[in-house]
């Protein structure tokens, strides 16, 4: 099936890695992109608990606003996916928006797990280009886990809101 598109408030429940993280809905992508980790500051953590803001559209809209927004940084993001799967033509939309919540949540549990460290690379410094910003380390980890859990994703949204009508995903082999 081609062109398969929802909302993010759909999306995230069907994802196992979402049980526990509380998540904002957004009308607006201004500042949060499509997705968006927000964690109390350090020294603040008693002041608030961390969640995670969607932009909450369908996929292919998302997908069509931040590539007109930020193509390098998108198809920074679909390289990584192309790496790893083959991405059938037409469903670009939502492997990127399966991959941004991953990467969001990734984040989030390496805020739980992993909290000093999280606050040490949270450094807000600006990168010159999409590939600088994903060598970041708390880029990378985030990365990692989406990359990790991507599978598992597609294959719960496959059953739990698709009802099977994706297509099986696809690994490309190792070279």
């Amino acid at each position: 099936m081609r062109g398969l598109s929802t909302e993010p408030e759909f999306i995230v429940p069907c994802l196992s890695v979402y049980s526990g993280i509380k998540v904002e809905q957004k009308k607006s992508i201004e500042g949060i992109g499509p997705a968006r980790f927000y964690s109390p500051k350090p020294g603040l953590e008693g002041k608030g608990e961390p969640y995670i803001a969607i932009f909450n559209k369908n996929s292919q809209t998302v997908y069509q606003i931040v590539e007109e927004k930020d193509y390098e940084a998108t198809q920074c993001i679909m390289g990584l996916l192309r790496e790893r799967f083959v991405i059938p033509e037409g469903e670009e939309s939502l492997f990127y928006i399966i991959f941004v919540l991953l990467h969001e949540a990734g984040h989030w549990y390496d805020y739980h797990n992993k909290r000093s460290w999280y606050n040490q690379n949270a450094t807000g410094e600006v990168s010159k280009t999409a590939e600088e910003y994903r060598q970041r380390p708390i880029e990378k980890s985030a990365d990692r886990f989406a990359l990790e859990h991507f599978e598992n994703a597609w294959n719960e949204l496959n059953d739990r809101l698709f009802r099977g009508n994706m297509e099986s995903l696809r690994k490309r082999s190792k070279k």
